[in-house]
């Protein structure tokens, strides 16, 4: 497994990388906003979030 850190529109999140695929711990409060624009992002490319 791999780990990093990093920013979703100005909020910190932790990123890791397993066999099955990327898991973002982000905080409870940015939750819902942050899945929106996730999905919302991923459609324009084609990708489902899940």
């Amino acid at each position: 497994n791999q780990v990093a850190s990093a920013g979703i529109h100005h909020v910190g999140v932790t990123l890791r990388r397993s066999d099955a695929g990327y898991e973002l711990f982000i905080p409870r409060g940015f939750a819902v906003s942050l899945w929106e624009l996730l999905v919302e992002t991923a459609e324009q490319f084609g990708l489902e979030i899940v």
